[in-house]
């Protein structure tokens, strides 16, 4: 029998994909649940569905959940035998997530499990109790009648009085705020734990079930500040009116994701001094001592992006993932010892995990394989999902080679390169120059929809892709990151042109058929790239940002706007200085503008802005706009659209066809 072909990867593949995210293991230790994400192409749009799976038997495997544009952040019960999770109510018109509860017992489909009016934000379970869940509800809108769908009810003016007012996804904000509630069902009873002008989120409940910790800004000016405070509540109590609000940390930081030790003496928690640094400041580890309320930051040695925190069983080591460099690492910290250490490091990298008694479950992935589920005992890594085992049986891997390189002032550098299959080294081939989005992120060892998916089609297709962590980048420190503070199309730009000189001098890329592009904040590199100098011949500028003092006050940066450059009225320099609109006359490479209608993250102004002058200066310029979208695109047609349109546009001007 012939053995099948590979086939290169394509964008079939792009949306047959699935990958997993949010494990969560049963308190008994014999379970996990996750969720799969996939593109449902029928329906046309990303659907989740929950699994829950053996922790001893992979084999032993079920879907406890339809498939659904919203299903998320599966739950354990205090006694295991109930997952918990957000989904869509059951009515198909209404649009309000619900918390839907499936029982492994009874072996049936998961019910709707609340029925709250204005729908759930999120939700904990107790550790305890298993009647009673802490929900996270936003204030009811007097105005609407939440008996009609939202599609349906007919529209009213918008009133806004908050400086921070819109917001991507959301778009105008009102004062209607998100507070915590406990819910007992079996009492009928939805109980009020918070209240205020404030929004709280990410609540957690201490192992006996008696307190709850939560992230809040309650500073006079929540809008005007990036400061978030970690509270607690004891809701052990018969009398809601004796409910005691207690701040446990309060150091001018955005403190967030907190979690309890197991003998809940203190939290851990996620910290970074964002006033002072904005999206440049590093995410340290920290802990607060429940008695003392004194801090300790565990990481500023190490200096790298940190999340996802969990506790060992014991609470000796806590783990938690970091960016460094191409990779991204499970790394533990003793607490005794206060030492850290590398628990998990390879061409891959982690992007989640969750932690059982005597082993953890990573979540893991690598440039040509999405995301699966791995269970990693002692020093064993086994791959525990099988989601895309038969896709990834017939992928031809693509070539993917680490870059190093030196600045002109020294700085190391580093990155990727893509090559095509059946590479060449004596052949002359057309090259891209893809950039990351952020500017605070990084390309690393893994498949990520919204970073390498298409550089690895491009490399599918021909061409050379190089892929750049430039200074402002992540995973290199806070200085290297904060590089870039109001400086943007400077350092990063000549970081990215010395790569692109690098690699070039190896000797088989044609120097006369270069492309540059990217998403974000790659599409206001690109913007600098191509108003800077002319050696591209064929540009995309996706969700770019051009002329930054018409950003201010119509996109939802207000405060980082302020924070970097000041008011606009008060340091025009500052923002003329990051916006490339100004020397747009200097273009003369074929550019493809690509925007979202309902992006308030970079609104399609700025798209629209760039691409009208072009046009009025008689260049080859195109524009295209996904309508109903916001900055990241959600609809797989969309996605499918841009990803091919990419392709034709470089096909077009770099290879003539």
């Amino acid at each position: 029998m012939d053995t099948p072909s590979l086939q290169p990867f394509s964008v079939q593949h792009y949306l047959d994909f699935a990958e997993v995210y949010e494990p969560c293991i049963s308190p008994d230790g014999q379970w996990v649940a996750y969720i799969v994400h996939l593109h449902n192409t029928d329906a046309d749009e990303q659907q989740n569905q929950v699994f829950v799976q053996s922790t001893s038997d992979q084999n032993t495997l079920f879907v406890i959940s339809e498939a659904g544009a919203l299903v998320q952040h599966p739950k354990w019960s205090a006694d295991s035998q109930s997952v918990y999770f957000l989904a869509k109510a059951e009515s198909k018109k209404d649009e309000r997530l619900q918390v839907w509860k499936y029982n492994l017992s009874e072996a049936k489909r998961a019910t709707q499990f609340t029925q709250i009016e204005q729908g759930v934000v999120g939700f904990a379970c107790s550790p305890t109790d298993i009647d009673a869940l802490l929900l996270i509800i936003k204030d009811q809108d007097e105005s609407v009648d939440y008996a009609i769908a939202a599609k349906d009810r007919k529209p009213k003016p918008i009133v806004v009085d908050r400086l921070q007012f819109k917001r991507d996804f959301e778009g105008y904000l009102s004062r209607l705020r998100q507070h915590l509630y406990i819910y007992k069902p079996s009492l009928k009873q939805l109980t009020p734990c918070t209240f205020g002008d404030y929004d709280d989120y990410e609540p957690a409940f201490s192992p006996d079930g008696r307190t709850v910790v939560f992230a809040s800004n309650r500073s006079q000016n929540p809008d005007g500040n990036f400061f978030s405070s970690l509270w607690t509540i004891n809701i052990d109590v018969i009398d809601p009116t004796d409910f005691q609000l207690t701040q446990c940390t309060d150091d001018h930081r955005e403190n967030s994701s907190p979690i309890w030790s197991p003998c809940g003496n203190e939290i851990a928690y996620i910290t970074t001094d964002k006033e002072k640094a904005i999206w440049y400041a590093t995410k340290h580890i920290a802990t607060v001592n429940i008695a003392t309320k004194q801090t300790e930051i565990h990481t500023l040695a190490l200096d790298r992006n940190a999340s996802h925190l969990h506790y060992s069983s014991d609470g000796r080591y806590l783990y938690f993932i970091a960016e460094h460099g191409l990779r991204k690492n499970l790394y533990s910290i003793n607490k005794e010892a206060k030492s850290i250490e590398i628990i998990l490091k390879g061409d891959y990298s982690v992007i989640d995990f969750i932690v059982g008694r005597d082993f953890l479950f990573p979540i893991v992935t690598t440039f040509n394989e999405p995301a699966e589920l791995f269970k990693l005992s002692g020093d064993l890594l086994t791959k525990w999902s099988a989601c895309n085992n038969k896709l990834l049986a017939n992928l031809e891997r693509t070539v993917v080679e680490e870059l190093h390189y030196t600045a002109e002032d020294g700085t190391p550098l580093e990155g990727f390169i893509l090559k095509p299959n059946n590479f060449d080294s004596t052949l002359k081939y057309p090259a891209i120059l893809w950039i990351h989005g952020g500017p605070v992120l990084h390309f690393f060892y893994g498949y990520e929809s919204s970073h390498t998916v298409e550089p690895t089609f491009f490399a599918a297709n021909g061409y050379v892709v190089l892929i750049i962590n430039p200074r402002g980048s992540s995973g290199y420190g806070q200085a290297f990151s904060e590089a870039i503070f109001a400086d943007w199309g400077n350092v990063d730009y000549q970081d990215l042109l010395s790569g692109l000189d690098h690699v070039i001098d190896l000797g088989y890329i044609d120097e006369d058929r270069l492309g540059v592009g990217g998403w974000s904040y790659g599409g206001i590199q690109t913007n600098f790239m191509i108003t800077k100098n002319t050696r591209f011949k064929a540009a995309i500028s996706g969700a770019s940002s051009a002329l930054s003092r018409s950003n201010y006050g119509h996109d939802q940066y207000q405060l980082l706007w302020e924070k970097e450059l000041g008011l606009p009225w008060e340091n025009p320099k500052n923002y003329k200085n990051v916006s490339s609109f100004y020397d747009v006359a200097n273009i003369q490479t074929p550019t493809l503008w690509i925007g979202c209608s309902e992006d308030w993250n970079v609104p399609i102004i700025n798209t629209e802005q760039m691409y009208q002058a072009m046009k009025r200066l008689g260049k080859e310029t195109q524009m295209v706009v996904y309508p109903g979208e916001h900055h990241i695109i959600q609809r797989p047609s969309f996605k499918k659209d841009r990803i091919e349109r990419y392709l034709a546009w470089f096909n077009r001007f770099l290879k003539g066809n």
